[in-house]
């Protein structure tokens, strides 16, 4: 039997009734590897604003800051977009091209009133290949709390609003999919990154069916979907936006990652950030065009 979806009764958040459904959820592109609109810019990142409307009104979540809060800052200009809407900032993992943008925010006014994260989040975090390179958030805690924002760790499934939850970590993870060549701080030096605490987000859209936000999703995309089936059901995949990093995967891998996206056969997959050109044409020619190109300024809307 799957798993109910996450409530407060089960597990923090400050919203009533995890069970209602959003009407209407809008996803923004504010950064990305690409871009195409006049007037952006891109970087080698990824930050998407999420707009959800619900019975109970509606809420702006901000999903990773890209890497320098330069362009992160200058794309919601451009697009006109106030940063004084934005009530929570998700964080998917603690590398920097997903969450060097945020001091921007915290040094600036209006500031988010929450950050969410994994636990794991924290800590110098390193690339070993082609050459050993620091890869880490560059940001601590006490950084977030200093700033008067409210800093929350769930391990697990978050509440955000009614109809819109953090996964929470990826596990188990299937064996092809586990990141290699990434290490972290630990006891008496250099210890390998099993990056765990990567986390996604689900919308719940009612009878329009789920639709999966992914960061780089180093856990892997059919361990990332294998939770959201235990976590939320056999629902319909209306959607996948993000990054799945396959830049650079090795045919096997590839040709599993096609497999696992077959059976959930999404409505639409907007592969970003570190899903390379070369490995989403490969998902294109493989899954016709339900993989679907887009770029930094682009605005998805579901159901579509």
């Amino acid at each position: 039997m799957p798993l109910e979806p996450p409530s407060p009764a089960a597990g923090p958040g400050d919203a009533g009734g995890g069970e209602e459904p959003l009407r209407r959820l809008t996803v923004t592109l504010l950064v990305d590897n690409r871009v195409e609109a006049r007037d952006l810019r891109a970087e080698h990142g990824l930050a998407l604003l999420l707009h959800a409307e619900g019975a109970r009104g509606e809420r702006t979540v901000l999903f990773d800051t890209g890497q320098s809060g330069a362009v992160l800052r200058h794309n919601l200009n451009a697009l006109r977009i106030d940063p004084g809407g934005i009530a929570d900032v998700v964080l998917s993992h603690g590398h920097y091209d997903h969450a060097g943008g945020l001091k921007a925010l915290l040094s600036g006014a209006p500031r988010p009133r929450r950050v969410v994260c994994h636990p794991r989040f924290w800590g110098p975090r390193y690339r070993a290949r082609p050459r050993l390179s620091e890869i880490g958030a560059g940001l601590e805690a006490a950084e977030v709390r200093g700033a008067g924002v409210e800093l929350i760790e769930a391990a697990g499934p978050f509440v955000l609003t009614p109809g819109l939850w953090t996964t929470g970590g990826i596990a188990p993870r299937e064996p092809w999919e586990r990141p290699a060549g990434f290490l972290r701080a630990g006891a008496g030096g250099r210890v390998g990154d099993e990056i765990d605490d990567d986390i996604g987000l689900v919308a719940d859209l009612g009878d329009a069916g789920l639709v999966l936000v992914t960061g780089c999703c180093h856990g892997g995309i059919a361990g990332m979907l294998g939770l959201v089936r235990r976590r939320f059901g056999n629902r319909r995949i209306a959607g996948i936006v993000g990054g799945l990093h396959l830049r650079g995967a090795s045919d096997e891998r590839l040709e599993r990652t096609i497999a696992a996206l077959s059976r959930e056969a999404p409505a639409a997959l907007f592969p970003l950030h570190c899903s390379g050109a070369a490995e989403v044409c490969r998902l294109r020619a493989a899954l016709g065009e339900a993989v679907r190109f887009a770029a930094a300024g682009d605005r998805l809307c579901f159901p579509g």
